[in-house]
């Protein structure tokens, strides 16, 4: 694994194999973590999320001294919409936690 640091502010890993979207998910927060990240953000590549508001979420966390947060994509009714069967799943694991 190598990190390569992007504009002086942002780490990116370059893995030898594909570790497919879970451990690459593990591999970016486990070097954060090895390498005393304050924050660690994960977003998709997909318009889900704006990387405009970063800054602004990251003022929120160390403001607020929260350990985690997390950005609904489902607040608007715009871009990604999921199915029926996909709320209710949603809906179940969010009554669990």
């Amino acid at each position: 694994m190598r990190a390569t640091l992007h504009d002086n502010r942002a780490s990116f890993l370059d893995l030898p194999i594909n570790l497919s979207i879970g451990g690459a998910v593990q591999s970016g927060y486990l070097y954060a973590r090895e390498h005393d990240y304050d924050v660690a953000i994960q977003i998709d590549g997909d318009d889900q999320h704006d990387p405009a508001d970063i800054p602004g979420l990251i003022n929120e966390l160390t403001s607020t001294g929260v350990d985690c947060a997390v950005g609904p994509r489902f607040i608007t009714n715009e871009g990604f919409q999921s199915s029926f069967v996909q709320r209710i799943g949603i809906r179940f694991l969010s009554s669990l936690t």
